[in-house]
């Protein structure tokens, strides 16, 4: 089972590569294991995986079925890994986190001391960035992802939804009024940041409301000093902006609208075996980063 699933590891990484060479680079082997591997499955499954050439590889109908076979069994291997394996070990060294500029901010705020008082021993790097970095070429154990995760590149847990408001400071607001509506925010000054990219709409009461902003960027943080220097209104994560409406620099926006939250989730590689660190840390996320930034 061991050797299946090592090969599998293997498949999934030569699949998203096509290459050997890159592949036996990355796990540090030979190309000549790395193509042991794949012929063990094309033995083992009688199936064509690869049609190869001195130039080009192509993974045939068979590698696709494969494919999507393999990412669900590492998958759930993982995922039980995480959720039974190993409880009773202490974490310890260091965890490379990739993480949103906003989500970075606040878990060093008020949940990082929290996981030093538990787990001592554990040191964290933060990765902090709006961009979905290369998790392999990054280093990277762990990583947040917000919203939905394309492709079957990774494996992914679900920790929960974060909820969303408009918000806007009191110094915008001092000479105007307040929407109404969803549909007279166009007649406002807006401020857009989007995870993935700008798509000119926001999305309410399940409406698409077009949207022409004032100010657009790729950056939460930078979004959120935006509308707290009264550049407009704007659509935040409401863990990020629960103090300032808290100490009044913010005030929500049509309050009580629905807004589609966003999908929360920590993923990582397919064929990396998580380790006790990297477990430890998914549970200590679920158990207390999702009730203060999920709904």
């Amino acid at each position: 089972m061991a050797d299946l699933i090592e090969a599998l590891s293997t498949f999934i990484r030569v699949a998203e590569c096509r290459s050997f060479s890159a592949v036996a680079s990355e796990m540090h082997a030979s190309h000549t294991t790395i193509a042991r591997r794949i012929d063990f499955l094309e033995d083992r499954f009688q199936a064509r995986l690869f049609q190869r050439s001195t130039r080009h590889m192509k993974m045939t109908d068979d590698g696709e079925r494969l494919l999507g076979h393999a990412r669900s069994i590492l998958a759930n291997i993982d995922l039980a890994e995480t959720e039974l394996g190993q409880r009773g070990a202490d974490a310890e060294g260091l965890l490379r986190i990739g993480v949103t500029t906003a989500l970075g901010l606040f878990f060093s705020r008020n949940l990082l001391g929290k996981l030093y008082e538990l787990h001592p021993r554990l040191r964290i790097h933060l990765l902090m960035s709006d961009a979905s970095a290369n998790m392999v070429e990054e280093g990277i154990d762990i990583s947040f992802r917000i919203g939905e995760i394309s492709g079957g590149s990774l494996i992914q847990r679900r920790i929960g939804d974060v909820a969303r408001s408009l918000v806007a400071s009191p110094r915008y607001l001092r000479d105007r009024a307040l929407p109404g509506t969803a549909s007279e925010l166009g007649s406002h000054e807006l401020v857009e940041y989007c995870y993935d990219k700008l798509s000119g709409i926001w999305t309410i009461e399940r409406e698409a409301i077009p949207i022409d902003p004032r100010f657009t960027c790729n950056s939460s943080e930078a979004a959120h000093q935006a509308v707290l220097a009264g550049l407009g209104i704007g659509l935040l994560p409401a863990f990020q902006i629960q103090g300032d409406v808290a100490a009044g620099t913010l005030v929500h926006v049509l309050p009580g609208v629905m807004i589609e939250p966003l999908r929360l989730s920590m993923a990582w590689p397919p064929g990396h075996r998580l380790s006790t660190k990297a477990r430890t840390f998914i549970e200590f996320a679920s158990t207390y980063i999702a009730p203060l930034v999920c709904q």
